[in-house]
């Protein structure tokens, strides 16, 4: 069995890990972060906003846990940042403010039999919307809040509101994908047009404001459509699908 959502959605990974109750769990994930580059292990943590507000999810994005890769170049799957002088490198301001990056497509090409811990927990984040998959069986049963985890997540997605609301974030998150998609379009063939017709300033203008509107709409329908068509290879109705993705039963039955 497979569930719809991986802990790469940020409201599921959020209520994980943001739950007071799972403090364990986040220091445990943290400590391996820091350990993969030598930092000291913290002794406790605590969430500061264990409340999660659906509403705010889409303004808080933010967590580093990412599943591109943010730097093609390199085969590194985790990027350790602090902040130092431009003109002298070997001069740290703070060790206080550090960010860390963690790409998961990388991840592959390091996973062995003396995998770590801090490659054990990006792999259940990635593969835990399988639990058939055998090492994330192995991995959670060596690692005592991998299993806790497992059995959170599990919770969670028998949970139909909190589907939902990771739903509606994914939903979100796939609009925002589309509007800069769209506003790169827009750039490229703001740039053609002026190149091509200098001086002819008002008819750009309602030609640009007409084609932001177009592009604009046409590429959330694209997203809520790509959308809907998985929501319905897992098996949800065309009802639900509708009132999800804002789809006329025509749209989504066609598919």
């Amino acid at each position: 069995m497979t569930y719809d959502f991986d802990l790469t959605n940020d409201f599921v990974f959020r209520h994980i890990f943001g739950d007071e109750r799972n403090a364990d769990i986040l220091l445990s994930f943290i400590n391996a972060v820091l350990a993969s580059k030598g930092i000291e292990r913290l002794c406790s943590v605590k969430p500061m906003n264990p409340h999660i507000d659906a509403r705010e999810v889409a303004q808080r994005e933010g967590i580093n846990v990412l599943d591109f890769s943010l730097f093609p170049k390199s085969n590194l799957y985790h990027h350790f940042f602090v902040l130092k002088s431009v003109d002298e490198p070997d001069l740290e301001l703070t060790r206080d403010i550090v960010l860390h990056y963690l790409e998961l497509p990388k991840l592959t090409a390091h996973i062995q039999n003396n995998t770590n811990l801090l490659e054990k927990w990006l792999y259940l984040i990635k593969n835990i919307n399988n639990p058939e998959d055998t090492m994330v069986q192995k991995m959670a049963k060596d690692v005592p809040e991998l299993e806790r985890v497992k059995h959170e997540y599990t919770t969670m997605m028998t949970d139909e509101q909190l589907r939902a609301e990771a739903l509606a974030h994914e939903i979100w998150v796939m609009d925002q994908l589309a509007y800069k998609r769209d506003a790169r379009m827009e750039g490229l063939a703001e740039g053609r047009a002026e190149g091509r017709a200098e001086g002819r300033a008002e008819g750009r203008a309602e030609g640009r404001a007409e084609g932001r509107a177009e592009g604009r709409a046409e590429a959330l329908q694209e997203a809520r459509i790509e959308l809907a068509k998985k929501l319905r290879a897992k098996g949800m109705t065309v009802i639900e699908i509708c009132e999800l993705c804002g789809l006329s039963e025509a749209e989504v039955t066609a598919m």
